[in-house]
């Protein structure tokens, strides 16, 4: 049964370490590699080889041929038969050589096959075993006896040194018993290295959710790590593309829509684009403001001691034709238009932001909206600095497990809250207040860094740090 065996890269010192995972090689260079090719006359001579096969002639001995016409070879103490193709290889070019090799089962287990770039080789009858004017060795496998493998090697050529011929013979030492080896070879490729071509494919799963599909993109880069994805262009087949990476879209009506997805890339300065295909069937669609009442999300980053903060809206962006429209009332009796705002709170407090989307279809004249809200906790921690003793306040312990203790030299605790870096306030705290001491019980907090705002009865306003382990 044939297995295929990769060998180990072979690089040699004068040139330069090449990684196999950035290697890419041209077409197939070899000529007449495949034996099967030949349809002449085949005697038992070297003739049929040395005249009639491309490129190929016997260094010595006198080599036969199998039923399938892979060339089968004998050695007899170091001396025996072998075959070289005539092929240039050129100092400082790496090369991947491929062949298959027979191995015989009754060959003495000591044998091994070798392979060598050689120069001045001549067509030989004689057994003895020939001197090239210069040789390079490729390979020497041990013996696998009864074996049929593919062997796959990647070799460069010193820098300063050039090769005009590939030469392929067993090879058996001394006279041991049984004293022979027999091996045949077949299908012999020679590829150079070549630049790494561009290589990008595109691939995409969806899922249906809710009155609207979700789109998960799995393009991947070839092989090579210079190949990069830069970008995706998506068309669900109804007027309506995007170039987001996983987007969502709604389908209006029902039907069979062709999505694609064209995925392109680039090494170094070729680029390349893919396209991948799929049939989408949409058995139920929702209207517009259906599905804006179903999608939109409305989201805040605050940042804590500031009142700043950012609003984002998101869920319906890019689903229709026409325009889609946000506003933002903050609360407070200002009001922001677009998808992403930001706006700032003059003084703490929990405000209730809403934002309404607005859908306009120009063609029909339909126009609808709906509005979600959202609780925003703005903490103003800014005030008159003559006002705060940054050391009349102890927060211990910090980290902590998630008791810790405030306590306000010369002044008492008037009200505590406790807020995640992302501005959302923490509830269900048991707060426990002392003359001196107020203890917090947060061990339903997990664990992380949280914001502290502390306000003493004298209406100072304390901002810090509390680590959660």
């Amino acid at each position: 049964m044939k297995k295929r065996i990769l060998l180990a890269m072979l690089l040699f010192a004068s040139a330069g370490s090449v990684s196999a995972q950035t290697q890419c090689f041209g077409p197939d260079q070899a000529v007449n590699g495949d034996f099967q090719t030949y349809t002449g006359a085949i005697s038992s001579t070297n003739t049929w080889i040395n005249n009639n096969l491309d490129n190929w002639q016997v260094s010595h001995g006198t080599p036969s041929t199998s039923g399938n016409l892979a060339i089968w070879m004998w050695s007899y103490s170091g001396a025996g038969e072998g075959v070289f193709m005539d092929h240039a290889f050129t100092g400082g070019q790496t090369y991947r050589i491929t062949y298959d090799v027979s191995m015989s089962s009754d060959a003495n287990p000591t044998s091994t096959f070798l392979v060598d770039m050689t120069t001045g080789l001549t067509a030989n009858s004689s057994t003895t075993y020939p001197t090239p004017a210069t040789q390079f060795s490729v390979s020497n496998l041990p013996w696998s006896a009864g074996s049929a493998s593919t062997i796959t090697e990647v070799i460069t050529v010193p820098t300063g040194q050039s090769f005009t011929q590939l030469w392929f013979r067993p090879f058996l030492s001394g006279q041991p018993n049984p004293n022979q080896a027999a091996c045949s070879i077949d299908n012999i490729t020679i590829e150079e290295m070549i630049a790494c071509p561009c290589d990008v494919n595109a691939a995409f799963e969806y899922v249906e959710g809710n009155c609207n599909f979700e789109f998960i993109n799995a393009s991947i880069a070839g092989a090579d790590p210079s190949n990069q994805i830069l970008g995706y262009s998506w068309d669900f087949g109804d007027g309506s593309t995007s170039t987001a990476e996983n987007p969502t879209h709604n389908f209006a009506t029902p039907g069979t829509y062709n999505v694609c997805l064209t995925t392109w890339g680039a090494t170094g300065a070729n680029c390349c684009t893919d396209m991948m295909c799929q049939t989408v069937v949409v058995t139920d669609s929702c209207a517009p403001c259906d599905y804006i009442a179903n999608n939109a999300q409305a989201a805040v980053t605050t940042t804590p001691g500031t009142g700043e903060c950012t609003f984002e809206a998101s869920g319906v962006d890019n689903d229709f034709p026409g325009a889609t429209g946000y506003h933002w009332n903050f609360g407070d009796g200002n009001y922001g238009n677009g998808k992403e705002v930001e706006h700032t709170y003059a003084s703490t407090g929990v405000y209730v932001a809403c934002l309404t989307v607005f859908y306009y279809d120009p063609q029909t004249g339909d126009c609808c909206s709906y509005e979600v809200c959202i609780d925003v906790p703005a903490n103003i921690a800014a005030v008159d600095p003559t006002q705060i003793d940054l050391g009349s306040i102890d927060l211990f312990p910090n980290p902590t497990a998630g008791v810790f203790n405030i306590k306000i030299k010369k002044d008492q605790v008037e009200n505590i809250e406790v807020y995640t870096l992302g501005g959302q306030l923490v509830n269900g705290l048991d707060i426990e207040k002392g003359k001196k001491v107020t203890t917090i019980n947060a061990t339903n907090c997990a664990s992380g860094m949280y914001m502290v705002m502390i306000t003493s009865k004298s209406g100072d306003i304390y901002s810090k740090k509390l680590i959660i382990e």
